[in-house]
């Protein structure tokens, strides 16, 4: 049972790489703000979420929306939490999100990019419930190339294109249509034709 906090384009993605990779449950998060309504967020993110593979999807900007995250993700395994987190937000509320829904001898990648510091209670987050940490570096770039390439060959890339995952397409010489329609955030990845 794997949960991603943060759906930008790498959190989507990560999202149908862990379907793919057999995880028999995926519980999603990400947070509307300003423009970004919780009624876009279902459109947009929400809605490409669960076509690439997710079964639950929660707006954590809410307050009761987030207790319920909370409530459900701590309910997987029995009352144990998730088997896995993949942080994508880089958001540092998210961070501690990831301690407290993650069963003990649970894993956790630390994919978002951070601005600051934060302070961690390594024995209460890390020590005792013996979780393991990962970051963006350490990737075994054979057996991750072997993976994915099994994962695409068992329908991912087919997957990503029909849950219109590449949502605008431009001729190259019109690359700046491609900028502006992700500067708006009408575009979740642009692809540019030679």
């Amino acid at each position: 049972i794997v949960a991603v906090l943060g759906l930008g384009v790498i959190g989507l993605m990560s999202v149908a790489i862990a379907k793919g990779a057999g995880a028999k449950k995926i519980i999603v998060t990400d947070a509307s703000h300003g423009e970004n309504t919780r009624e876009k967020l279902e459109l947009r993110k929400f809605k490409m979420a669960r076509l690439l593979g997710a079964d639950e999807c929660f707006d954590v900007s809410l307050h009761d929306e987030k207790q319920e995250f909370y409530k459900f993700a701590k309910e997987q395994n029995h009352g144990a939490g998730v088997d896995a987190v993949l942080e994508m937000s880089g958001s540092y509320h998210a961070y501690e999100d990831a301690f407290k829904i993650l069963r003990m001898g649970g894993e956790i990648a630390f994919l978002g990019l951070t601005n600051g510091t934060m302070p961690i209670d390594f024995a209460k987050h890390v020590i005792f419930p013996g979780i393991t940490i990962h970051g963006v570096i350490g990737r075994r770039v054979w057996s991750t190339w072997d993976l994915m390439t099994d994962i695409l060959k068992k329908g991912l890339a087919k997957r990503f294109m029909k849950a219109g995952f590449v949502s605008h397409q431009f001729p190259l010489q019109e690359f700046d249509k491609g900028f502006e329609a992700i500067a708006s955030g009408d575009a979740l990845k642009v692809l540019l034709r030679p």
